[in-house]
């Protein structure tokens, strides 16, 4: 059963829940790219990712190359994020 708490599990509820990406395209490999989410959608990840796992969404930082794996790792404090950015 899938912890509620893992970061990758509160990225995806994020993703499928406000944003609606479909299911069938996240894995722990898929990136914001993959996710093909549009410049407001993206600004609105950036914001809820900062929200739920209380960083700065405003420091930058590139995501949208960066698997969501990786990504909820940086997020959670156990990789090394700066910050929240997307660009594209």
């Amino acid at each position: 059963m899938t912890d509620p708490n893992d970061p990758y599990t509160r990225l995806v509820r994020i993703l499928i829940g406000p944003l609606e990406v479909d299911f069938a395209l996240i894995s722990p490999e898929a990136t914001l790219a993959e996710l093909q989410l549009d410049s407001l959608a993206a600004e609105e990840f950036v914001l809820l990712a900062a929200e739920e796992f209380g960083t700065d969404g405003s420091a930058p930082y590139e995501l949208s190359g960066v698997p969501l794996a990786e990504l909820a790792a940086r997020l959670d404090g156990t990789g090394s994020a700066a910050g929240l950015r997307v660009s594209g």
